[in-house]
């Protein structure tokens, strides 16, 4: 019989963008663990198993990379062997669960899913481990496989009949089709690059922001569980609010990382369902897309309204979902020359429960955590059990987070929920995101750095008699970056010789216009040895409000980092480019 190929759907597209880019990591392998409160009949479980990937075509999508763009087939199976063990106690299965997950797919024609079957060795209890591609499988494909594997399971121990017959992945990738050519495509088109009709600015909420791509995906996972008397508290504000948990968090989130990043505009990333209709919602396959939530902050808004607003605009991304996301960021990097993406940060509510009706077992799941992510951070608000809490999940890229940074945006963000709880006609420009611990950590411990030092005597004079003294003795740490008191004088002594020959002189304003670095400080020394003025501008600073700065502040000339032009916000203002310096 003759191998029938298909394309990629805009989904799978997506993923296979970011598969390609994040070469041989799990980035893209979803999964999870059940364990049954019974030990497991392993052969009827490998049946059960076995059924269910035969009869779910997409399941056995297999790609031919010999082309210029994937194509997938589905190859035929009439039987899966699947790993059995036995195992002493919850922590192995643990392990063994996270190190399969974290287990790359060859995905040159080899099957994109795994699973392995297991009993307790002392306990009345077994269960499997599930491990799909993201490329055949999203979160609620992962819901629907439990469901029928426990049906099927249930039905093989009762010696009932199995009848399977579940809608194919084949009917969307002819709708995809039939969309990309359709007049609905062309107005989501219209709608999205109506939204984004300027250059978009990129906010990011962590302390180690540059403007360099980050290519490593390893990340680490910290979750938080509400007990159910808070997460009542968030159900009851919501009603009271007519919203969801979903859409409060995106505006406590979004209002958050404007104060944080001084902005009036926030773009965040947002993973949407995709299913349109019944025969979608019950269809192996991957369908969720993420769309790009672009958040306008009026700081003289109430909370109550701001909330409104985002209620009313969310309708109007949902409505137009299905647009391929690529589409949208080729369109934006091709109008503004950007490279980036045009998010840092990701909100999902994952709420798809498993239907326990279709089997008399009981079981728990739990989902695993891959060890990578391609965003910087991604909140999951995970309300998946039936127990009534909510947990908070941050998946954290560990180039940009530590965990206790995670902790600080946690409460934080729970400071912000709590004054809106009490008021929620608070203004935003009201809403304090540092939290009262903080406060007291700043004004009473962080500031009293009061030390003796020579009054008669600036910083710089200070600084060149330490040179002298002690030049191999660490002056500076950043990061994971030192540097000694003889090699950041050597730096200092380069950009000075730079600004004279810009015709630097006493009481210039020179500005600094450049990521936090060893550099940053050895740029503002230099700048004071000479007697000038420096100004600091931040990177996360509204083109507005740089081009003002620069303007009235009468600035002579700009330190700035390579490969960041100034010549779109102020043309006559000459940049010197010290990056060689480094």
């Amino acid at each position: 019989m003759e191998t029938k190929f298909y394309n990629l759907s805009n989904p799978q597209k997506a993923i296979w963008l970011t598969e390609e880019y994040y070469k041989n990591t799990s980035i893209n392998n979803v999964g999870g663990t059940l364990t049954m409160e019974e030990v497991i009949n392993k052969d009827l479980l490998e049946k059960a198993i076995s059924l269910f990937i035969s009869s779910n075509g997409s399941l056995r999508f297999k790609l031919d990379l010999s082309q210029k763009e994937p194509l997938q087939y589905i190859a035929p199976i009439t039987h899966y062997d699947i790993k059995y063990i036995e195992i002493n106690d919850e922590n192995e299965l643990k392990d063994i669960s996270d190190a399969f997950l974290k287990e790359p797919f060859e995905t040159s024609q080899s099957f994109l899913f795994g699973f392995i079957m297991f009993n307790f060795k002392n306990k009345k209890k077994g269960g499997f481990i599930a491990k799909l591609h993201h490329l055949i499988s999203d979160a609620w494909s992962m819901s629907i496989l439990i469901d029928e594997i426990m049906s099927i399971y249930s039905n093989l121990l009762s010696n009932n009949t199995i009848d399977i017959n579940p809608p194919s992945y084949l009917t969307y990738i002819e709708s995809e089709n039939d969309y990309l050519n359709s007049e609905k495509y062309n107005r989501d088109k219209e709608f999205w690059e109506n939204i984004f009709n300027s250059a978009p600015e990129l906010t990011t909420l962590s302390k180690k922001y540059n403007n360099s791509i980050e290519t490593s995906s390893e990340a680490k996972r910290k979750v938080y569980t509400l007990n159910e008397n808070n997460t009542n508290v968030i159900k009851d504000f919501c009603k009271n609010n007519k919203t969801s948990p979903y859409t409060l968090f995106m505006a406590i989130l979004g209002l958050y990382t404007g104060k944080l990043n001084n902005t009036d505009t926030v773009i965040l990333g947002t993973p949407v369902l995709n299913r349109t209709n019944f025969k979608e919602k019950h269809t192996m396959g991957m369908f969720i897309s993420t769309i790009p939530f672009k958040i306008d902050i009026d700081f003289k808004d109430t909370f109550k309204e701001f909330l409104l607003n985002l209620n009313k605009e969310q309708l109007g991304l949902f409505r137009h979902q299905k647009y391929p996301y690529n589409d949208l960021l080729d369109s934006i990097r091709s109008k503004y020359d950007i490279s980036n993406n045009l998010y840092t940060t990701v909100l999902s509510y994952q709420n798809a429960k498993n239907n326990r009706r279709n089997s008399n077992i009981q079981y728990k799941t739990v989902w695993n955590f891959n060890g990578n992510i391609a965003e910087e951070l991604e909140l999951h608000i995970s309300d998946l059990d039936d127990n009534n809490t909510f947990n908070f999940i941050f998946d954290y890229n560990i180039n940009k987070f530590t965990e206790d940074d995670i902790t600080n945006i946690y409460n934080r963000l729970f400071y912000i929920f709590n004054q809106i709880e009490k008021n929620p006609n608070i203004s935003l420009e009201d809403i304090e995101i540092i939290t009262p611990e903080e406060k007291t950590n700043i004004l009473s411990e962080f500031n009293n750095t009061y030390k003796d030092y020579p009054k008669d005597k600036d910083i710089v004079e200070i600084f060149y008699e330490n040179v002298l003294k002690y030049p191999n003795h660490t002056a500076l740490v950043y990061e994971d970056e030192k540097i000694t008191y003889q090699d950041l004088y050597k730096k200092i002594s380069a950009i000075e010789k730079e600004l004279i020959k810009n015709d630097v002189h006493f009481q210039d304003i020179i500005a600094v216009y450049m990521p936090k670095s060893i550099e940053y400080v050895a740029a503002i020394l230099a700048i004071l040895k000479l007697g000038a003025i420096y100004l600091p501008v931040s990177f996360n600073y509204p083109e507005e409000r740089i081009k003002y700065m620069f303007e009235n502040s009468k600035t002579k000339l700009i330190i700035c980092a390579l490969l960041f032009s100034l010549t779109n916000i102020i043309s006559e203002i000459n940049c010197a480019v010290l990056q060689k310096l480094r």
